[in-house]
């Protein structure tokens, strides 16, 4: 067993080069990895964190997923942060508890939120996302992450469970309720396979 963990332990050193590529500050700062993870054991804090077993594996699972942007045009986006945000709001959305999808209750949720609207954006972003849970979507907030550039995500986690993403990016009302609908257009008007961001 000794040997085998040494084995293993020199197996992730030599990927070592490969945790550079990601926003390691932002991820320890916000405790989503071991904060004093280092050489190997930073490695495996964000093989743990994308809940993949090897950089190879992460490389199959997020270089390859079909994503349609809504995002900054005048920034480039680099991939591993976006990626970050991403597994983030998949993290959060398993503590939320939802019903299965239902699009003629989530067609009434976006009617609803143009009176949500007026109300302080507190009161009417929890009635908003309470609602949509009750339609079979969830919705997250994960703080926008330097370099991803983006506004919101919409992609389906099961065939009947949606999630909705905001980074509340330029922390307005009226941007945040706008990204949120248009984000719930995706999930009522476009196929379950595609991740829009």
């Amino acid at each position: 067993l000794r040997r085998e963990a040494l084995e293993q332990d020199a197996a992730l050193t030599k990927q070592v080069s490969w945790t550079k590529r990601f926003p390691l500050t932002v991820m320890r700062r916000e405790g989503w990895i071991d904060a004093n993870a280092k050489g190997a054991s930073l490695v495996e804090s964000l093989l743990r964190f994308f809940g993949v077993a090897s950089p190879e594996a992460y490389d199959n699972r997020w270089e390859t997923v079909p994503v349609a942007f809504r995002k900054s045009s005048a920034y480039a986006t680099d991939p591993q942060s976006l990626a970050v945000w991403l597994r983030r709001g998949e993290q959060l959305a398993v503590s939320i508890e939802t019903r299965p999808f239902d699009a003629e209750r989530a067609r009434s949720v976006v009617a609803a939120c143009r009176a949500w609207t007026t109300l302080s954006f507190e009161d009417g972003f929890r009635s908003a996302c309470e609602a949509f849970a009750d339609a079979g979507v969830a919705v997250v907030v994960v703080p926008h992450i330097p370099k991803t550039c983006v506004s919101g995500a919409a992609r389906w986690l099961s065939k009947d469970r949606a999630l909705i993403q905001l980074s509340l990016r330029f922390k307005k009302a009226d941007h945040a309720w706008f990204t949120l609908l248009h984000e719930a257009g995706h999930i009522l008007l476009h196929g379950k396979r595609e991740l829009f961001v």
